[in-house]
């Protein structure tokens, strides 16, 4: 037999013997994409992140997003969009209702019809040649460059509008201009998405060959590498930097004010020091390559599991890349709602760590200041010893999660004491848990049967309730929820379909009070203390999450399981995994962020009702329906469009 045996040979012998070639059927799933909650979250969000074409979010307009030209230029521009096409009439439309008609305030520069800079950012002639030395990726290269005086008529579109305006993306420092409508004072704005994205050694194409309707090819098999990733319009996937630029990075981290990690606070570098068997520290080490992408062998037995420790560090780690590069930019990053973006503060007001009652084990939380948004339609009046009290919060009162000493007892509980109370009486102590015990070394004689232990009765002790964290209860009926009425539990009765009365529910009703809506995440404060703003894309979207990162994880994996050897050896594996990342280049991820806007424009289009443009987008947005139902990722839902992109 001459090696090595063609494909159509083994795919035939593969049939013979039983073997079928066939798409891998998809696991059931259902993310609530159409949820009365989550769309109302979509619509807020759509609204807050782009506006509309003829109004644009204060978030576009500080970004560079945008094209000024002249008018002569905007009109063979748009021109250049007609034909005969379905799609030629509703594309004319969007163009010409998004163009923004100006007269230039400024002298502006202008290359080809293009405006390319104001004298504000490039004075005089020497400096325009400066400009065009730059070359592409900080200035390009065309025509002669002209001056056009102020009062110039001037039209400005967004980059996204069309893909004519690519090719001059490519040439433009961060793929455009910031908006003529732009104020300066606002500050200039690059938003990064994140997400985190498992491969697996084991992953295969779309198409495997099974046996009885079993592959061996499973993702339980070999080895899997975690992923976190972060993608700009500005800079694209990953945040690829030059030796030069991480250079420049380095040397800024290592300057005294920027060499300790802010999030050293949450004990996020220390956990990773703990991780790697290193000597605690808070200390930023330089970075060896760009923190925009960060890779671990995600399990117990090798780099452990990616936490928000990982997550603090790498967020820290790409805010100093911008710092060092870029300190003019105000950064934004978009996560989604995983455990390790909501990780909490330890004093959080968290609904889902309190018990029904006072006491117990449940955490400590920080005092709040009411809002009409805090407090319910119910009166919170003690009777106590004939004495009437109204214990109703206010808004404005700022009410204690803790008892302190000059509280009355709870109101279901009035004779508890303020301090712990020695009953008189003996009682059996709380039982140890039980050390398991090896049956078989039993059985073997390896071991001795536990012997009965002989119990000591300790004094009773009542408890007493100042300084003892509040329940749910207690804070409820300061705040007027509790109906006297009704029987309250924890998570609710069950009702006869299974489902639970959210309106008999503490834990419900706690979560939905302002204060504990509203609470921000330990990551929240990390970002503060950062300057940099974040925000959460709506639950059940991947099509709208991280400015398209759903769509560049689809590309890689597309590519990865065509190139994948499925070694079981780590550094083999992830360089298979670092070359189909690189798949995703800076014009892919323009494209894929282009995908999510269109997608945000058709929800948009929803909101606002039907019109005669919105046909395509309504199609798509029927399909992500149907799918959503089936599944949960961009990779199934838009196949054709990232393998094609």
């Amino acid at each position: 037999m001459t090696l090595p045996v063609c494909p159509e040979t083994c795919g035939m012998w593969m049939i013979r013997c039983g073997a079928k070639y066939s798409a891998k059927e998809q696991s059931f799933y259902h993310d609530k994409h159409e949820d009365p909650e989550n769309r109302a979250d979509r619509g807020l969000y759509v609204d807050e992140d782009q506006g509309t074409e003829e109004e644009p979010s204060l978030r576009e307009l500080r970004q560079y997003q945008w094209i000024q030209m002249t008018e002569e230029k905007a009109k063979l521009f748009v021109a250049a969009h007609g034909g005969k096409d379905v799609g030629a009439a509703a594309r004319l439309a969007r163009l010409k209702r998004c163009a923004h008609e100006y007269k230039s305030p400024v002298d502006v520069f202008i290359q080809d019809g293009i405006v390319i800079a104001a004298p504000s950012v490039v004075p005089g002639d020497a400096a325009v040649a400066t400009w065009r030395a730059r070359g592409p990726g900080g200035g390009g290269s065309g025509g002669a460059v002209e001056v056009a005086r102020a009062g110039a008529e001037l039209v400005e579109f967004h980059v996204e509008v069309s893909e004519l305006l690519d090719e001059w993306r490519d040439t433009v420092l961060f793929g455009g201009n910031l908006s003529h409508r732009m104020v300066p004072g606002w500050g200039a704005l690059v938003v990064a998405g994140q997400d985190e994205c498992i491969f697996q050694s084991e992953a295969a194409t779309k198409k495997v060959w099974t046996m009885n309707g079993v592959s061996h090819l499973t993702p339980k098999t070999g080895v899997s590498l975690m992923v976190s990733g972060f993608t700009t319009g500005a800079l694209g996937f990953g945040l690829e930097l030059s030796e030069e630029q991480l250079a420049e990075v380095n040397e800024y981290r290592r300057r005294p004010a920027n060499n300790t990690y802010v999030c050293g606070v949450y004990n996020a570098p220390q956990s990773l020091c703990a991780l790697g068997g290193l000597p605690l520290s808070d200390k930023k080490p330089d970075l060896k390559e760009s923190p925009g992408l960060r890779f671990i062998f995600n399990c117990k037995a090798a780099d452990g599991y990616w936490t928000s420790a990982h997550m603090m560090v790498q967020n820290e780690d790409v805010t100093d890349v911008f710092r060092a590069l870029y300190p003019w930019i105000c950064l934004y990053m978009e996560f989604d709602h995983s455990g390790v973006h909501a990780i909490q503060k330890k004093d959080a007001l968290n609904a889902t760590k309190m018990n029904e009652k006072f006491g117990g084990v449940q955490p400590h939380k920080h005092s709040s200041v009411m809002t009409e948004g805090c407090l319910g339609p119910y009166s919170a009046v003690r009777n106590v010893g004939g004495v009437l009290f109204d214990v109703k919060l206010k808004a404005g009162d700022v009410q204690d999660m803790q008892f302190k000493e000059e509280d009355l007892p709870p109101f279901y509980a009035p004779d508890t004491p303020k301090e712990d109370t020695e009953t008189g009486e003996l009682v059996r102590p709380k039982a140890a848990k039980a050390k398991k015990q090896n049956k078989a070394a039993l059985l073997m004689g390896g071991g001795d049967a536990p012997a009965a232990a002989v119990v000591e009765m300790v004094p009773g002790v009542r408890l007493g309730y100042v300084g003892k964290a509040k329940g749910f209860l207690d804070v409820l009926f300061e705040r007027g929820w509790l109906d006297p009425a009704v029987k309250y539990t924890i998570k609710g009765p069950k009702l006869p379909d299974g489902t639970r009365d959210e309106r008999k529910s503490l834990a419900t009703i706690m979560a939905r009070c302002e204060d504990f809506r509203n609470e921000a995440t330990a990551m929240h404060e990390l970002m503060g203390l950062l300057g940099v703003e974040m925000g959460q894309t709506p639950k059940g979207h991947p099509e709208l999450a991280g400015r398209g990162i759903e769509f560049c994880w689809g590309k890689a994996k597309y590519t990865f399981r065509h190139i994948n050897k499925y070694s079981y050896t780590k550094h083999i594996f992830e360089k298979t995994v670092r070359e189909a990342l690189k798949s995703v280049t800076l014009q892919r991820s323009r494209r894929f962020l282009r995908k999510a806007s269109d997608y945000k424009r058709a929800y948009r289009s929803l909101m606002a009702g039907a019109g005669p443009d919105a046909v395509a987008a309504y199609a798509d947005v029927e399909k992500l329906r149907k799918l959503s139902k089936t599944h949960r990722s961009t990779f199934d839902q838009d196949y054709l469009f990232i393998a094609r992109a």
